[in-house]
């Protein structure tokens, strides 16, 4: 059977473990207080000292983010050495035990003892278990009265939170009695974006801008608070020259301080001041305006006229009415958007951007009338457009319309039968082509009818040039006309513009008066003797020139001596 020495468990005590632990308990209660009281002051003084510092010198961004990580590394700092570490440390039964011996030297090394071997399984094996309970018994009798936790020291703990409450409560009352200034202070302490406070507040209308170079630019501010008369506009520019220049109130708006510059040629930093407030410094960039370098012309010409594209001068732009130029423009720096304005129509062709921006194209249709030119206008990534862009001069041709006139008969007026045949020849021309060639005819016992049309065959040809002769068949006009009746005949010819036209061109009109057979043989009689009378006449005048020249010869021939 095991004995009793093997079997016996290890002896506590509830009362010292109690006491024990209570002490540890006190020990992270005084560092946390300690901690929370210090960090607390720490806090609110060193926000103040920042805030300070920036309303009196209005601290950059970067340098209050600077500031702020650099708090935040001293509180962190006082966590970890304030409360973090001491807890890492903390007491176990046995430290405190030497703690409260060494508080207490009457108790020797009792209290110890009654931990290390009450707590310890070996010991009550090798040891007797009867003289170990009597060794507590004794420790629990001697320490029965003693608060463990009287021997950690708090006077550090309390001169912390005394410092700590006058620190808040001092903070507290600044920060109330200087509102709004303190609430707007703490807010960039924060890495807020708002301006230092003052007494007289600034707020930059304009802000950041981007301008053409030459142009003007006007910088506003708004004051709030105390009002000023006038304020100050500070430049810096690129160069490292700066500049102070003044700032009235606006006349209608005492609240608004603005002024204007002129001709701006290079980029520039500006900042307002108005009374005790500064703004913060905002940028005004000056960029080249976008032009076109380089513009390349190509004239597209309408499909019935049969001709190839050609390049044209920006100096030569006399151009087909229905055609398109085709141009190509390069820009002298890269551009987001470009338009081509045109004059005389106040409208406007968008261009098409190539790769990164310097290289447009576009397409400009060539109406009949009301163009006159047009310019280039381009804008970049900011809206900085083309100023005074160049005009590029157009003449727009119209395509004329064709012209024809009759060959034949040579007499305006011919006297036919209503059966007879009448041979009409005609010679036309266009400058691209001709579509179609009608014989049109009226006839006046019938005012009430159109005009009637023969059209003559041209197959899928469009000649510039076209001589025709037309056998027109008088017999097959319905109804015949009556004798003496007439009919008033021409030739029209269209072209094959079917863009601006079609163009259409008439003959002079010729008649043709209808009578009987008896009468057109007179005509024709009448006519054989004027020919043959003609021909006598011009037989007689050569025997007169033949005797003229032949007396010329003998008067000149020389006598015989």
């Amino acid at each position: 059977m095991p004995t009793e020495a093997t079997t016996q468990a290890p002896v506590t005590s509830p009362l010292l473990r109690g006491k024990l632990a209570g002490l540890g308990s006190a020990y992270v209660r005084v560092c946390a207080l300690t901690t929370l009281a210090r960090l607390t002051g720490s806090i609110i003084l060193t926000a103040t000292a920042v805030m300070i510092l920036d309303w009196w010198w209005e601290l950059d961004w970067g340098v209050r983010a600077a500031l702020l990580l650099g708090c935040l590394a001293y509180w962190t700092w006082i966590v970890v050495e304030e409360f973090v570490l001491p807890y890492r440390r903390r007491p176990d039964e046995e430290t405190a035990a030497l703690w409260v011996e060494k508080e207490h030297p009457a108790l020797r090394t009792r209290l110890i003892a009654a931990v290390q071997l009450g707590a310890s399984p070996t010991s009550a094996q090798t040891g007797s278990p009867a003289l170990i309970r009597a060794l507590i018994r004794e420790t629990e009798a001697a320490v029965g009265d003693l608060d463990f936790k009287a021997i950690i020291k708090t006077g550090r703990q309390r001169r912390f939170l005394i410092l700590g409450a006058m620190v808040v409560l001092t903070g507290s009352l600044a920060f109330h009695r200087t509102l709004p200034v303190s609430a707007d202070l703490l807010r960039r302490f924060w890495l807020s974006a708002i301006d230092v406070p003052r007494k007289t507040r600034v707020q930059i209308l304009t802000g950041d801008k981007v301008i053409g170079r030459g142009d003007s630019v006007i910088l506003a501010a708004r004051a709030a608070g105390f009002m000023p008369g006038f304020g100050t506009l500070t430049l810096h520019h690129e160069n490292g020259r700066q500049q102070e220049l003044l700032l009235d109130a606006d006349r209608r708006d005492g609240s608004v301080f603005a002024r204007e510059l002129v001709n701006v040629q290079e980029s520039f930093t500006y900042q307002v001041r108005l009374n005790d407030g500064s703004s913060r410094q905002h940028r005004v960039q000056v960029v080249p305006r976008p032009e076109a370098a380089f513009v390349e012309c190509q004239q597209i010409y309408p499909a019935y006229t049969g001709l190839p594209p050609v390049k044209r001068a920006l100096g030569d732009l006399g151009l087909l009415a229905g055609s398109r130029l085709k141009l190509r423009i390069s820009a002298t720096r890269e551009v987001a958007r470009g338009t081509l304005r045109l004059a005389g129509t106040q409208q406007s062709v968008p261009l098409q951007i190539i790769g990164s921006g310097a290289e447009l194209t576009g397409e400009l249709p060539i109406p009949a009338t009301n163009l006159t030119g047009f310019s280039v206008v381009l804008a970049d990534r900011h809206g900085i457009q083309t100023r005074d862009p160049a005009l590029y001069r157009l003449d727009i041709l119209p395509d004329q319309p064709p012209a024809v006139q009759i060959t034949y008969p040579d007499r305006r007026e011919e006297l036919v039968t209503r059966r007879a045949r009448l041979l009409v020849a005609f010679e036309a021309s266009d400058d691209f082509g001709i579509r179609q060639v009608a014989l049109k005819y009226t006839v006046d016992t019938q005012p009430l009818e159109t005009n009637r049309t023969v059209p003559m065959e041209l197959g899928q040809q469009t000649p510039r040039t076209l001589k025709r002769r037309y056998d027109w068949d008088l017999a097959r006009i319905s109804p015949p006309p009556p004798e003496g009746s007439s009919i008033e005949y021409w030739i029209e010819v269209q072209d094959a513009n079917n863009i601006t036209g079609p163009g259409r061109g008439s003959s002079d009109h010729f008649v043709a008066r209808v009578v009987s057979e008896e009468d057109k043989r007179a005509d024709l009689l009448n006519r054989a003797s004027d020919y043959l009378g003609g021909i006598g006449e011009v037989a007689t005048d050569q025997e007169k020139l033949s005797e003229n020249l032949g007396g010329i010869i003998l008067e000149k021939r020389p006598t015989q001596p």
